[in-house]
């Protein structure tokens, strides 16, 4: 018997059950379905209800998802530019710019910065510092996953508000519609670029 027979590659397979080096497409979508969900969006769904201050833990690992996510969608390394990828993984999940805010009557910093400060306040801050840097604020009640206040001149990022529930939804909701997607065989570009992606897993580059 395999020494890891028996042994969970995600929450409901078993290493025995799936050779992920020669899996199909649609047990790949299965298994990264299970294991997003199963090990991230639900065990945080379920911390926050506990425990109110669990949201470092939360925002890391909904945050954890967004360059797995670029390099599944793109088929593509993000070592090469963290940051683009991060950004780009980030919009996905978003979905709309309107989560980021506008100053009334004054011209505001393009998107692009706005995600810079996203990047170097939340990810770079939890990632290496293990907490959030100076302009990062938590409001449960904010009808948005994040909301990017800009100063009077709407000329720098101010402030970065997150609400963690919300975050945990929108990359839930995401991973729903792309593994939905994904297991509809017409969308072939797609499935092939997922399939270059999860080489680019299994390489380590």
């Amino acid at each position: 018997m395999d020494e890891f027979s028996g042994v969970h590659i995600s929450p409901h397979y078993l290493y025995d059950q799936v050779d992920l080096a020669t899996a199909s497409v649609d047990d790949r979508v299965a298994i990264l379905e299970d294991r997003l969900r199963g090990y991230l969006t639900v065990p945080c769904g379920l911390l926050l209800n506990v425990y109110e201050h669990s949201i470092f833990i939360v925002l890391m690992a909904v945050l954890s998802c967004v360059e797995l996510i670029e390099t599944l969608y793109t088929g593509k390394s993000t070592r090469p530019d963290p940051e683009a990828a991060f950004k780009s993984g980030l919009m996905r999940v978003l979905k709309q710019a309107q989560h980021f805010g506008k100053v009334p009557g004054a011209e505001t910093l393009p998107l692009d910065n706005a995600l810079h400060e996203i990047y170097v306040q939340v990810r770079c801050g939890l990632m290496h510092l293990g907490t959030t840097r100076s302009k990062v604020l938590i409001d449960p009640s904010l009808g948005s996953p994040v909301m990017v206040k800009y100063d009077r001149m709407g000329t720098t990022v101010d402030q970065i508000v997150l609400n963690p529930r919300r975050l945990v939804v929108s990359l839930d909701t995401f991973i729903s519609e792309y593994c939905t997607q994904l297991r509809n065989p017409r969308n072939r570009e797609l499935r092939e670029t997922f399939e270059r992606g999860w080489g680019v897993l299994g390489s380590d580059n």
